[in-house]
């Protein structure tokens, strides 16, 4: 390090250009602010009509990532499936049912806010159920033709024949045909005989005995058409496998310029579930799904910021009457920040044209930041005058002392910011760039309107009734006696306190940035627990039927998944001709049924007759042919034909003819249902995804004809570890796979790495910025030294308090780096411009301490947000700016103290703001002049003033 590298007072190619705009401003002070207002009322009327909002998540993601893309071409096939989703809790599934079904019909009717309401599966709808047969094999088809040719003749008209004496001895010629009377045990063709005859002999059985209980003898029917549509099910509801959770879908109708995105159709949802609520006091009604979530969210995060912005500004504005000792002059420093924010919009509507959930905050970083300038620049001007400078003197000379200290700041901090700009997460590089914008503005805000304030403010003011600020004269005789204490100290302390930095984890939850108690995330963690798992689910797109069953296969073998949503699995297998000819040859067989509400006189005419006699001797034979059987099955129909006869005999003839004949009119009734069941489902043209209802067939094949596969988790995957677990496991059987769960991975990651790289990058252009500006390595290390010394001093703060990073709170790292450079560069430059042993001057100290409490009041308001992801923003903020604060403060002067000591002392020159040299003598003037200011208990008549100190 050469020796002119500490020379003091080196000349700054920023000062003329200040000292001209300055010079203007004095000259023209009234113009100098009606320009300054009339860009920013610019600002604001373009922004009015020009600046848009976006607001999902998905638009903070680079349309060019690779995962993104496949999200794109996802939701063009398919829109953005994001359902919002209504969850009814209760004991009785009935009960559940009605509520859903109430809740439905009222969603239906408000096309305005809803669209594809779900919440029963028409899997039963007309169009399905008229082919229904397609959906049975050919061997099933084949079972329904043999059953039909046993009532070939019922089915040809003869229904006199269709009777219990007919049927039993039917049954026993059919099992003595079938004895091969060879062998003790009986051939398994019989089997299925002995199995009809103990389903008839059951039925009569429990007929007989419960006269209104009526149990098909056709069960063999029954089983072979278990998947044909039900005829008195048409519907069924969303419901968990316990039946104590069901549930709603629905889509919102977006307005596009909404903020909040779906906010009116969930404000409007939440109206009509209040209102069932009413009809339905008992049940328990819950709403949530990622809009939901993501709203919530939204809602959480203006209400914060809209309270932290006013506690921001009113706390800024307190901290700097007290810090001023006064309110002219925290009203002037105001009025620029109010200005420079308005430009700041207009710049965004120009540079960007909208802001997204992350940019919104820009406010709220300018509140923090772009006070500081104005507030060196002020505590210098007071110390000038109390100095003794006049107005226009003091004004020309803080432009060109605290000046380019403050225009390297500004540049350092803006280009923090703009390195954002070069990372991949969308979101966090058009933060980068308003923000970078809008601090360039603060700076040029406060040379244009601070000196045509002051000169219109302080015209008629004398130095003595101006305030004296802080001084912080014991810390700094505490520095200045005893560096080599304060600097090993201060290592010693953030060495030690820095490595509980190592304990600070990255949070990728987004569940925990939300408030806690919050409805749609409790309601969210009990579906997971209560029903098929997570309302999360990755997305994979098909380009035909038959390779979406391929993929479900390969998903289900995943230990990850829990369960594939389809709708190709729905359809019947590529029918062959035979199948089709068996359709249609069922359908023909079936095309004269008689009426469904035929009794068996009705059918049968004058040759039916009730013989109970004939039952009883029909039932005897058949009992005594089964004896005959050891049979498990056999033994069963025997037993159940004994105990009727023994029941039957007990009865009257009358009553007897009266059970045979309800009997068999129940039988009848029985067999035609299941007759017309099979013709209903026996239409002939093929199933076409046409036949779906809607709500489904839109949600689950698009337009173009691409075919959707819904995965599932079998874990909670909000957390970071199994998250990445799932994704991996999916990519690995469609590496095109894309949902929520994907771009929730991959934006936190991005985030992650995007916040990393913006830090990497700020640290080498700030350190090129202070290279080109102080022409010393050592002197741009030094100003290096908040930044770095208090990040390390703020992760050890966090790890002792247990506070993880998060995507919300990681925006901290370009911050820190261009507050604690600020800090630095002041420091720095304060160093520069003085000789012989440093001392840190009052302007500085005063200027340092009110902008990292006004920052940390600034971003601390925060943290009386509900939303757990801004609060913590605002408590790692007031940690980062507070251990830059103690940095700047202590550790930097002191070491500071030590090298001055420790430069040579033979050089006598310094240097003016024109370059020309001036005797060493000179150099220690203000540090003399500050000795001499009174201090603020002092007895110095504050009434006097126009704006006495209100502490003294």
């Amino acid at each position: 390090m050469s020796h002119s590298s500490f020379e003091p007072g080196r000349h700054s190619s920023a000062k003329l250009p200040l000292r001209s705009i300055t010079e203007w401003a004095i000259r023209h002070p009234v113009w100098a602010l009606l320009i300054a207002i009339a860009f920013g009322a610019a600002g604001v009327a373009y922004s009015g009509m020009s600046l848009g909002f976006k607001t999902k998540r998905a638009d903070l993601i680079d349309p060019s990532a690779d995962y993104h893309r496949r999200w794109l071409n996802y939701t063009d096939s398919f829109g953005d499936q994001s359902d919002m989703v209504v969850v009814v809790e209760g004991e009785n599934p009935e009960d559940i049912k009605q509520v859903i079904d109430d809740l439905g019909w009222h969603l239906e009717q408000d096309t305005e806010h809803f669209s594809q309401v779900l919440y029963r599966t028409d899997a039963k709808a007309p169009a399905l159920r008229a082919k229904g047969l397609q959906f049975l094999n050919t061997e099933e088809l084949h079972q329904i033709e043999r059953w039909l040719d046993e009532l070939s003749r019922v089915l040809k008209g003869q229904w006199g024949l269709f009777n219990i004496s007919s049927i039993f001895m039917g049954l026993r010629h059919q099992i003595e045909r079938a004895d091969p009377g060879t062998s003790d045990e009986p051939s398994p063709a019989m089997e299925p005989l002995f199995y009809q005859a103990q389903l008839f002999a059951k039925s009569l059985d429990n007929f007989a005995a419960k006269k209104s209980v009526f149990v098909s003898p056709w069960q063999s029917m029954s089983a072979i058409g278990a998947d044909l549509p039900e005829p008195d099910r048409q519907e069924l509801h969303l419901m968990n496998a316990a039946g104590t959770m069901g549930f709603l879908k629905v889509r919102a109708v977006v307005e596009e310029n909404d903020f909040a995105g779906a906010s009116a159709s969930i404000q409007r949802l939440r109206d009509v579930l209040e209102t069932v609520r009413g009809s339905y006091p008992d049940a328990k009604i819950g709403l949530t799904g990622i809009p939901v979530l993501e709203f919530d969210e939204m809602q959480q995060s203006q209400q914060a910021m809209l309270w932290a912005s006013g506690i921001s500004f009113g706390g800024v504005a307190i901290f700097l009457i007290i810090g001023f000792r006064g309110v002219r002059h925290p009203l002037m420093a105001l009025a620029m920040l109010l200005v420079a924010m308005s430009w700041s919009l207009g710049a965004a509507t120009g540079i960007i044209g909208h802001l997204n959930i992350l940019s919104v905050s820009f406010f709220a970083i300018l509140i923090g930041l772009g006070i500081d300038f104005a507030i060196h620049y002020l505590a210098r001007y007071l110390e000038l005058r109390h100095a003794g400078e006049d107005l226009q003197s003091a004004l020309v000379d803080t432009a060109t002392s605290v000046g380019p200290g403050i225009v390297t700041a500004g540049i350092t901090t803006s280009l923090a910011f703009y390195c954002a700009a070069f990372t991949d997460f969308l979101g966090v590089a058009e933060l980068g760039i308003i923000a970078g914008t809008g601090i360039l503005l603060c700076v040029v805000a406060a040379f244009i309107m601070l000196p045509a304030l002051v000169m219109l403010g302080d015209q008629h003011t004398e130095p003595r009734q101006l305030p004296i600020p802080f001084q912080g004269r014991a810390l700094k005789r505490l520095i200045s006696r005893h560096p080599v204490l304060v600097v090993a100290v201060t290592l010693a302390m953030t060495g030690y306190v820095g490595v509980y930095g190592l304990n600070v984890k990255y949070d990728y939850n987004l569940l925990n940035l939300q408030a806690e108690n919050l409805e749609s995330v409790e309601v969210q963690s009990r579906v997971f627990e209560q029903s098929d798992g997570s309302l999360l689910f990755a997305v994979s797109v098909a380009d035909s039927p038959e390779r979406a069953l391929e993929l479900k296969e390969k998903f289900l073998k995943l230990d990850g998944v829990k369960r594939v949503v389809e709708l190709a699995s729905q359809l019947p297998k590529t029918p062959s001709e035979d199948t089709s000819l068996l359709v249609q040859a069922i359908n023909v067989r079936l095309a004269n049924l008689p009426p469904r509400n035929s009794s068996i006189a009705q059918l049968a005419g004058k040759t039916y007759e009730v013989e109970p006699d004939k039952v009883g001797i029909r039932v005897e034979e058949l009992w005594e042919q089964l004896q005959k059987f050891p049979s498990p099955l056999a033994q069963a129909a025997t037993k159940s034909l004994d105990t009727f006869l023994n029941r039957f005999d007990e009865l009257t003839a009358e009553e007897q003819v009266k059970l045979v004949a309800a009997y068999e009119d129940r039988m009848t009734a029985d067999l035609l249902s299941q007759l017309y069941e099979i013709r209903d489902a026996s239409a002939v043209e093929p199933v076409t995804i046409e036949d779906f209802p809607e709500t489904v067939r839109s949600r689950m094949v698009s337009d173009k004809g691409k075919w959707l596969l819904q995965v599932y988790p079998a874990y909670e995957i909000w957390d970071h570890e199994p998250l990445e677990r799932f994704v991996q496991e999916v990519r690995k059987v469609d590496p095109n796979v894309t949902g929520t769960p994907l771009q929730n991975y991959e934006a936190a990651q991005q985030i992650a790495t995007s916040y990393e790289r913006v830090a990497i990058y700020a640290l080498i252009t700030v350190f090129i910025v202070l290279l080109i500006d102080f022409h010393s390595i050592k002197d741009g290390l030094l100003a290096l030294l908040p930044p770095l010394a208090g990040g390390a001093l703020m992760m050890g703060v966090l790890g002792l308090l247990g506070v993880d990073l998060n995507p919300a709170n990681l925006i901290v790292l370009p911050l820190v780096i261009g507050i604690g450079v600020d800090d630095g560069v002041h420091v720095v430059h304060d160093f520069r411009q003085q000789t012989a042993n440093y001392r840190m001057s009052a302007s500085t100290t005063n200027a340092i301490v009110l902008t990292s409490l006004t920052s940390m009041i600034g971003f601390g308001s925060m943290m009386v947000a509900s939303h757990r992801g801004l609060y913590s923003l605002g408590l790692v903020l007031v940690v980062g700016v507070g251990a830059c604060l103690f940095v700047s403060l202590v550790m930097l002067p002191a070491l500071l103290t030590l090298f001055s000591r420790e430069a040579p002392k033979s050089h006598p020159w310094r240097f003016t703001d024109e370059g020309r040299a001036m005797p060493r003598e000179r150099g220690a003037r203000f540090q003399e002049q500050e000795e001499a200011l009174p201090q603020p208990d002092s007895t110095v008549d504050f009434t006097t003033m126009d704006n006495p100190n209100p502490l003294s």
